[in-house]
């Protein structure tokens, strides 16, 4: 299995993205975002929850592959789907954002580095 320092590998990030885009874009899933979110009860915090639950489900997937090749079984297919060509709208905070506010999202998201911020501006965690 794959150790703990490659998720945070750049190589990753469109996997990540890709993945993100599919269950956001996902008409049940926007559903329930909404639903939450109107309820009051969507936060930064219930959403890194989820990403916590979801990186829990793709390591059991992850371990259950590798134990059937072991036992000389074929790992599980991923089921092929269709690429996303068109770009989806995207929300934060329940607000569609506009396509400048989109493109300084993704570049954020790809050129800012945390640990280069946190000397620059003095910040440090004890």
């Amino acid at each position: 299995m794959a150790n703990n320092n490659q998720i945070h590998d750049k190589d990753f990030e469109p996997l990540y993205k890709k993945i993100f885009e599919t269950l956001v874009s996902s008409p049940a899933v926007k559903k329930e975002l909404l639903n939450l979110l109107h309820k009051g009860k969507l936060s930064p915090q219930t959403i890194f929850v989820m990403m916590a639950k979801t990186d829990d489900m793709l390591q059991a997937i992850m371990q259950k592959g590798e134990e059937a090749g072991l036992k000389g079984n074929v790992s599980p297919k991923i089921p092929e789907t269709r690429l996303l060509t068109e770009k989806k709208e995207q929300y934060i905070d329940g607000r569609k954002l506009s396509s400048c506010e989109v493109e300084f999202e993704e570049y954020c998201t790809n050129r800012f580095n945390e640990e280069e911020w946190l000397k620059q501006t003095g910040i440090s965690f004890p």
